[in-house]
């Protein structure tokens, strides 16, 4: 770097100054790591409060007494500092001044369009998500939040936003209005997760309607199935492990069906625009695909009438939703109820979601609607935050903040159970907890939700 170049910290950093040791606790939020800076790292931190060069720099540690570091040493710590991303030199702007700036419209449309791309560049058939449920989960401690964090589990218990319901009762509510629920229906639940949904819904009807409403898990995590057992023994609950594209019920047997924050996890496909136009103008029979998947999606693009004109030469397509959403048909009662909420788009082509050991595919909704009426089904449509009448105002904490306080509280061997905490929560909570820890981040959820933007989550409401 240059002599004369400014150095500061990274301003996306999380930092804790312990008054005893003088030790810095720290986090990286694109990095996702915690760290502890102690020595000359924490006080080239501190004395780092603000953008300097490496003279001033050397004064300031001169006046906190610490000229007995060489220059090479703290120069060398600067480098390594840098390396990690917990500051940086800022940038030489042109001699001009002049710095280039795209529109934002056509940086957001260049961005999906990007990431369309390399979801299809990068996609592999040979990637089984239902084996990974199936066989390579091992444990459900942590899963959903060290794996894949779902709203539903950040909102499992009572909750300011949900006018002080549980996601689980405030989602019975909204669907009891919507179809009338009683003692003598069958519920089933595909995916449950660990349970949490469902407890909070069943103790909802049994506190106000009495026990004895018959509650089904269907789940290809056998240790997900161990969880919704242990969470939900008072209940009147039953479970199969069982794939969703293939549900194992009998025809007109289902009143209600939930699927929760489950359909990306469900096959995707990666098809060539050209091959669908040829299928669809009669120049290509599909006999002829040797490919299933392929072959079952450009019959379904063909029954929905789906139009790809504006898809990439290559591109994704969620035939596992839409294999799921002809269950649905098959296996609700006449006049039976599907809620189905997941992230997604409605313009566009699915992009793929890189979690720990798998990949994700989020739900293009515009295509799923069309085959759903195609069906001859009715459907509603829903953002998730106007379905459970989420107050948008209420601040909840940052996803990198709730995972600095986690850590912290690690050093402290307490353990800190993610949900979309309020400020005044984590302070009743932790008295002295906020005090000190600088860059702490509260959002608005009609902003951002903890890891989501629950403005990109969507439920359908399915009617038969």
């Amino acid at each position: 770097m240059q002599p004369d170049q400014a150095i500061e910290r990274n301003k996306d950093a999380l930092w804790l100054v312990e008054p005893s040791s003088g030790h810095v606790f720290t986090y990286m939020p694109f990095e996702k790591e915690f760290l502890v800076l102690n020595g000359l790292d924490g006080i080239l931190w501190q004395a780092l409060s603000s953008p300097c060069n490496i003279a001033q720099l050397e004064e300031k540690l001169k006046a906190s007494a610490m000229q007995f570091f060489v220059v090479a040493d703290f120069k060398e710590r600067i480098a390594a500092m840098i390396q990690k991303g917990l500051i940086y030199a800022k940038p030489i702007i042109g001699e001009n001044g002049i710095v280039s700036v795209v529109p934002q419209k056509y940086k957001d449309r260049y961005l999906t369009l990007l990431r369309e791309l390399r979801s299809a560049e990068d996609f592999s058939s040979a990637f089984d998500l239902k084996e990974f449920h199936r066989k390579n989960i091992h444990t459900s401690l942590g899963h959903f939040e060290d794996i894949e964090i779902t709203v539903s589990h950040l909102y499992r218990q009572p909750h300011a936003a949900l006018g002080y319901l549980s996601f689980g009762e405030r989602l019975f509510e909204k669907l009891n209005s919507l179809k009338t629920i009683t003692s003598d229906n069958i519920v089933v639940e595909v995916g449950g997760g660990l349970g949490y949904v469902a407890s909070s819904f069943l103790g909802y009807f049994n506190r106000n309607y009495g026990p004895g409403l018959k509650y089904i898990f269907c789940d290809l995590t056998l240790k997900f199935v161990e969880s919704q057992k242990s969470l939900n023994k008072e209940h009147n609950i039953f479970y199969c492990q069982g794939n969703a594209e293939e549900l194992p019920f009998k025809d007109s047997s289902i009143d209600l069906l939930i699927d929760n924050e489950n359909i990306a996890d469900f096959t995707a496909v990666k098809l060539n625009k050209k091959l669908v136009f040829d299928f669809l103008d009669g120049r290509l029979d599909s006999n002829s695909v040797c490919d299933r998947l392929v072959r079952r999606s450009l019959e379904w693009i063909r029954f929905g009438n789906i139009d790809v004109s504006d898809a990439l030469p290559e591109f994704i397509f969620n035939l596992g939703a839409i294999e799921f959403v002809n269950e649905v048909k098959r296996v609700l009662v006449p006049g039976g109820l599907a809620y189905i909420c997941e992230y997604g788009i409605m313009n566009g082509y699915p992009s793929a979601v890189n979690l720990v050991g798998h990949v994700e595919y989020n739900i293009q909704f515009t295509h799923l609607i069309r085959i759903i009426e195609a069906m001859g089904m009715k459907v509603q449509v829903y953002s998730l935050i106007d379905f459970l009448g989420f107050n948008t105002e209420i601040k909840v904490i940052d996803s990198a903040s709730l995972e600095f306080i986690a850590n912290l509280l690690k050093t402290k061997n307490t353990e800190l159970p993610y949900l979309a905490y309020t400020k005044s929560e984590l302070e009743d909570k932790f008295p002295d907890l906020l005090k000190n820890p600088q860059n702490l981040q509260f959002n608005s959820i009609k902003q951002h939700s903890v890891y989501h933007d629950l403005n990109v989550f969507y439920v359908l409401v399915v009617t038969k």
